[in-house]
């Protein structure tokens, strides 16, 4: 395990840590995928990525796709 997932794990828990392990190795995935191939309910995916967002450990990317505007939350 890694530093940064040790901290993940210490400070968000378990979850987080699952997240982050996605995120790693997906790069770039909208809220509801993420939850999904996590297996954990979309509330608590949300909840968690938004700490993640906050300290740093994510970083959140907007895509607008042709006239109608579609709105892809990102982590990676």
């Amino acid at each position: 395990m890694s530093v940064i997932e040790s901290v993940i794990m210490e400070k968000y828990g378990q979850i987080a840590k699952r997240l982050f392990k996605i995120l790693l190795t997906k790069k770039m995935l909208d809220q509801k995928q993420l939850a999904q191939i996590a297996m954990v309910p979309i509330d608590s995916a949300r909840e968690t990525l938004y700490k993640l967002l906050k300290d740093g450990f994510v970083s959140l990317q907007v895509y607008f796709h042709f006239h109608f505007i579609f709105i892809f939350i990102l982590f990676y």
